[in-house]
């Protein structure tokens, strides 16, 4: 059986590294790449639910010890990247290609960049290949949709899937409200309701009321 690779570097880790878009809006990463000198390879992963949240170790430290860039967006909209509302997908065509070429000339950078993800993480990389920044030269989504609509939206015979899109509208709603100040205003209302917050995602999938419809 084949063995894992040894780690070879230590984990240096930046926070919050600021990204400009086409349309002048600064969208901010957690960068974590080799603590040593010379350029390396990177890999990029966009999210819209809080790049904070990722674990450590995990996966990240996996590859940054073995030579690889890791980097996780906060995409457009969401916790510490800039923009006024929240769109599903809309944005990231564009700001995932200006994300692949900032990567790419980072300085410690070696202009090689792939990108990684699972459920948006992924639909995510299906909307920036056909993009085609000179840069990217691979691409790993995993459990992402490959067809939005039949997938994600309606499944089967044109039902429309309640049991999914209300929980993750809940889901992100914490992230909007607070944006938009509104969070003294209809946050409690939204956890009395709704969330018996906190909780993990996958428990309040769960507990929605609307659970049967899936």
């Amino acid at each position: 059986m084949q063995q894992d690779s040894a780690p070879q570097y230590r984990v240096l880790v930046e926070k919050d590294v600021p990204m400009m878009t086409r349309d002048g809006l600064t969208l901010r990463a957690d960068v974590s790449r080799p603590e040593a000198p010379g350029r390396f390879p990177v890999l990029l992963s966009r999210l819209p639910d809080n790049k904070n949240l990722r674990p450590r170790p995990g996966d990240i430290d996996y590859f940054v010890e073995r030579g690889y860039g890791m980097i996780m967006q906060d995409t457009r909209g969401r916790f510490s990247s800039q923009g006024e509302e929240y769109y599903a997908l809309i944005w990231e065509m564009a700001d995932g290609y200006d994300a692949v070429e900032w990567a790419a000339g980072l300085p410690w950078a070696d202009g090689k960049v792939g990108a990684t993800g699972q459920s948006y993480l992924g639909a995510t990389q299906y909307l920036l290949a056909p993009s085609r920044p000179p840069h990217l030269k691979a691409a790993f989504p995993v459990s992402a949709a490959a067809d939005f609509q039949q997938c994600w939206v309606y499944h089967t015979g044109g039902a429309f899937e309640f049991g999914w899109q209300i929980p993750y509208a809940i889901f992100m709603a914490r992230d909007s409200l607070e944006r938009q100040g509104l969070t003294t205003q209809l946050l409690s209302t939204l956890e009395r309701d709704l969330i018996p917050a906190p909780t993990p995602f996958a428990s309040r999938y769960r507990t929605r009321p609307t659970a049967a419809c899936r």
